[in-house]
């Protein structure tokens, strides 16, 4: 896969996950927003639509 940038949109692979309260379910779509040091800063969105900002993530998370 090639390196994505700002404003892609990847499904994420991470194991399903708890950040800040909120459940990340493996394989949900993620938007890029932006890329530092440690990892992506990525978008996402839970099923009520709300959204929530996931620092850290690697580009092998990301399909």
């Amino acid at each position: 896969m090639k390196r994505p940038g700002k404003g892609d949109t990847c499904n994420l692979l991470r194991k399903t996950f708890l950040h800040k309260g909120v459940f990340v379910i493996s394989g949900s779509p993620v938007v890029i927003m932006e890329e530092k040091a440690d990892g992506f800063v990525v978008e996402y969105r839970d099923k009520e639509g709300l959204v929530h900002y996931i620092e850290g993530i690697q580009v092998s998370e990301l399909q």
